[in-house]
Protein backbone atom coordinates (compact mmCIF):
# COMPACT_ATOMS: atom_id res chain seq x y z
CA UNK A 1 0.00 0.00 0.00
CA UNK A 2 1.34 3.82 -0.89
CA UNK A 3 2.81 5.27 2.51
CA UNK A 4 1.22 8.61 1.27
CA UNK A 5 -2.21 6.99 0.91
CA UNK A 6 -1.75 4.85 4.32
CA UNK A 7 -0.84 7.90 5.91
CA UNK A 8 -3.71 9.63 4.89
CA UNK A 9 -5.69 7.43 5.80
CA UNK A 10 -5.02 6.94 9.26
CA UNK A 11 -4.99 10.77 10.33
CA UNK A 12 -8.83 10.53 8.62
CA UNK A 13 -9.50 7.52 10.83
CA UNK A 14 -8.33 9.58 13.76
CA UNK A 15 -10.20 12.52 12.69
CA UNK A 16 -13.19 10.44 12.63
CA UNK A 17 -12.56 9.07 16.02
CA UNK A 18 -11.70 12.60 17.98
CA UNK A 19 -15.09 13.57 16.55
CA UNK A 20 -16.72 10.91 17.49
CA UNK A 21 -15.90 11.16 20.93
CA UNK A 22 -16.36 15.25 20.73
CA UNK A 23 -19.83 14.64 19.72
CA UNK A 24 -20.43 11.81 22.65
CA UNK A 25 -19.35 14.17 25.35
CA UNK A 26 -21.65 16.85 24.23
CA UNK A 27 -24.26 14.18 26.05
CA UNK A 28 -22.45 11.56 28.31
CA UNK A 29 -19.62 12.15 30.35
CA UNK A 30 -16.44 10.46 29.77
CA UNK A 31 -17.33 7.76 32.30
CA UNK A 32 -19.99 6.89 30.26
CA UNK A 33 -19.05 6.00 27.31
CA UNK A 34 -17.78 2.82 25.87
CA UNK A 35 -15.71 1.82 22.65
CA UNK A 36 -18.34 0.68 21.06
CA UNK A 37 -20.08 3.81 21.15
CA UNK A 38 -17.01 5.63 20.04
CA UNK A 39 -16.55 3.14 16.78
CA UNK A 40 -20.01 3.35 15.52
CA UNK A 41 -19.97 7.22 16.12
CA UNK A 42 -17.04 7.52 13.93
CA UNK A 43 -18.10 4.35 11.77
CA UNK A 44 -14.79 2.85 12.34
CA UNK A 45 -14.84 -0.82 13.53
CA UNK A 46 -13.32 -2.10 16.98
CA UNK A 47 -10.23 -3.78 15.18
CA UNK A 48 -8.92 -0.73 13.33
CA UNK A 49 -9.66 0.95 17.10
CA UNK A 50 -7.46 -1.40 18.93
CA UNK A 51 -4.66 -1.05 15.89
CA UNK A 52 -4.12 2.44 16.99
CA UNK A 53 -5.12 2.44 21.00
CA UNK A 54 -5.18 -0.01 23.93
CA UNK A 55 -8.19 1.62 25.68
CA UNK A 56 -10.30 4.99 25.73
CA UNK A 57 -8.23 6.35 28.02
CA UNK A 58 -5.13 6.09 25.75
CA UNK A 59 -7.29 8.06 23.09
CA UNK A 60 -8.25 10.69 25.09
CA UNK A 61 -4.53 11.05 25.99
CA UNK A 62 -3.56 10.82 22.70
CA UNK A 63 -5.66 13.51 21.47
CA UNK A 64 -5.22 15.62 25.26
CA UNK A 65 -1.47 15.69 24.01
CA UNK A 66 -2.45 17.08 20.53
CA UNK A 67 -4.16 19.60 21.37
CA UNK A 68 -2.01 20.57 24.00
CA UNK A 69 1.06 20.57 21.62
CA UNK A 70 -0.64 22.79 19.45
CA UNK A 71 -1.45 25.28 22.15
CA UNK A 72 1.97 25.09 23.31
CA UNK A 73 3.52 26.08 19.64
CA UNK A 74 0.69 28.87 19.61
CA UNK A 75 1.28 30.29 22.44
CA UNK A 76 4.95 30.20 23.52
CA UNK A 77 5.53 31.64 19.50
CA UNK A 78 3.58 34.61 20.46
CA UNK A 79 5.45 35.14 23.93
CA UNK A 80 8.64 34.75 22.33
CA UNK A 81 7.80 37.35 19.10
CA UNK A 82 7.93 40.46 21.28
CA UNK A 83 9.73 39.19 24.88
CA UNK A 84 10.64 42.79 25.44
CA UNK A 85 7.57 43.97 24.96
CA UNK A 86 5.43 42.26 27.52
CA UNK A 87 4.86 44.97 30.26
CA UNK A 88 3.30 46.97 27.32
CA UNK A 89 -0.52 47.05 27.75
CA UNK A 90 -0.68 47.20 23.91
CA UNK A 91 0.88 43.66 23.42
CA UNK A 92 -1.43 41.03 23.75
CA UNK A 93 -1.04 38.80 21.14
CA UNK A 94 0.15 35.58 23.26
CA UNK A 95 -3.28 36.26 25.52
CA UNK A 96 -5.25 36.32 22.05
CA UNK A 97 -3.45 33.76 20.97
CA UNK A 98 -4.68 31.75 24.38
CA UNK A 99 -8.05 32.75 23.15
CA UNK A 100 -7.85 32.10 19.35
CA UNK A 101 -6.80 28.31 20.37
CA UNK A 102 -9.71 27.95 22.20
CA UNK A 103 -11.88 29.14 19.71
CA UNK A 104 -10.08 27.06 16.96
CA UNK A 105 -10.73 23.84 19.01
CA UNK A 106 -14.08 25.11 20.64
CA UNK A 107 -16.03 22.00 20.92
CA UNK A 108 -12.99 19.89 22.11
CA UNK A 109 -12.57 22.89 25.18
CA UNK A 110 -16.43 22.86 25.65
CA UNK A 111 -15.92 18.81 26.25
CA UNK A 112 -13.13 18.39 27.66
CA UNK A 113 -12.49 21.41 29.72
CA UNK A 114 -15.74 22.28 30.80
CA UNK A 115 -17.69 19.38 31.27
CA UNK A 116 -14.71 17.47 32.56
CA UNK A 117 -12.44 19.45 34.91
CA UNK A 118 -10.56 17.44 35.96
CA UNK A 119 -9.93 15.43 32.90
CA UNK A 120 -6.20 15.12 31.69
CA UNK A 121 -6.48 17.65 29.14
CA UNK A 122 -7.83 20.01 32.03
CA UNK A 123 -4.69 18.79 34.34
CA UNK A 124 -2.21 19.87 31.03
CA UNK A 125 -3.71 22.83 30.35
CA UNK A 126 -3.12 24.27 33.87
CA UNK A 127 0.76 23.17 33.31
CA UNK A 128 0.81 24.90 29.76
CA UNK A 129 -0.67 28.25 31.13
CA UNK A 130 2.08 27.91 34.09
CA UNK A 131 4.43 27.32 31.94
CA UNK A 132 3.30 30.28 29.76
CA UNK A 133 3.05 32.57 32.94
CA UNK A 134 6.76 31.50 33.95
CA UNK A 135 8.06 31.96 30.43
CA UNK A 136 6.51 35.40 30.60
CA UNK A 137 7.70 36.28 34.48
CA UNK A 138 11.25 35.35 33.34
CA UNK A 139 11.43 37.95 30.37
CA UNK A 140 10.48 40.77 31.93
CA UNK A 141 11.50 39.76 35.41
CA UNK A 142 14.54 37.46 35.24
CA UNK A 143 15.88 37.94 39.22
CA UNK A 144 13.08 38.76 42.38
CA UNK A 145 14.76 42.17 43.07
CA UNK A 146 11.96 43.43 40.76
CA UNK A 147 8.61 41.12 42.36
CA UNK A 148 7.23 42.23 45.98
CA UNK A 149 5.89 38.90 45.73
CA UNK A 150 7.70 35.60 45.81
CA UNK A 151 7.87 33.89 42.22
CA UNK A 152 6.03 31.03 42.43
CA UNK A 153 2.68 32.73 44.18
CA UNK A 154 2.89 35.32 41.16
CA UNK A 155 2.57 32.31 39.15
CA UNK A 156 0.29 29.88 41.14
CA UNK A 157 -2.19 32.87 41.48
CA UNK A 158 -1.79 34.01 37.69
CA UNK A 159 -2.11 30.25 36.46
CA UNK A 160 -5.37 29.81 38.58
CA UNK A 161 -6.78 32.90 37.68
CA UNK A 162 -6.41 31.89 33.62
CA UNK A 163 -7.30 29.29 34.20
CA UNK A 164 -10.86 29.69 35.76
CA UNK A 165 -11.87 32.90 33.58
CA UNK A 166 -11.37 30.21 30.32
CA UNK A 167 -13.60 27.79 32.18
CA UNK A 168 -16.22 30.54 32.88
CA UNK A 169 -15.81 32.43 29.54
CA UNK A 170 -16.65 29.29 27.72
CA UNK A 171 -19.68 28.53 29.92
CA UNK A 172 -20.77 31.56 30.01
CA UNK A 173 -21.33 31.36 25.75
CA UNK A 174 -18.12 33.99 25.39
CA UNK A 175 -19.75 36.48 26.43
CA UNK A 176 -16.72 38.93 25.32
CA UNK A 177 -14.71 39.08 22.28
CA UNK A 178 -11.34 36.96 21.67
CA UNK A 179 -9.31 40.90 21.46
CA UNK A 180 -11.33 41.87 24.68
CA UNK A 181 -10.66 38.95 26.62
CA UNK A 182 -6.89 38.87 25.96
CA UNK A 183 -6.97 43.02 27.01
CA UNK A 184 -8.64 42.12 30.24
CA UNK A 185 -6.34 39.18 30.79
CA UNK A 186 -3.17 41.73 29.99
CA UNK A 187 -4.56 44.48 32.39
CA UNK A 188 -4.89 42.07 35.14
CA UNK A 189 -1.93 40.35 35.22
CA UNK A 190 0.08 44.14 34.99
CA UNK A 191 -1.65 46.31 36.76
CA UNK A 192 -4.69 44.44 38.45
CA UNK A 193 -8.47 45.39 38.24
CA UNK A 194 -7.64 48.66 39.33
CA UNK A 195 -8.43 52.04 37.57
CA UNK A 196 -5.61 54.27 37.26
CA UNK A 197 -7.85 57.27 39.53
CA UNK A 198 -7.69 54.18 42.58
Amino acid sequence: MNRTYKDARVKRTLQSLSNALICLMKEHVIQNITIKHLCEEANVTRQTFYSHFHDLDNFVDYISQVILKDFRSKVHTAVAKKPKDLLSLKNHQSFISIFEHIMDNQAFYESFLVKNPTSPFAEGLKREIKDFIRDGLNMVASDDTSLILPREVVIQYTTAGIFEVIIWWIRNNYPYSIEEMAQMLLQQSIKGPYSNEF
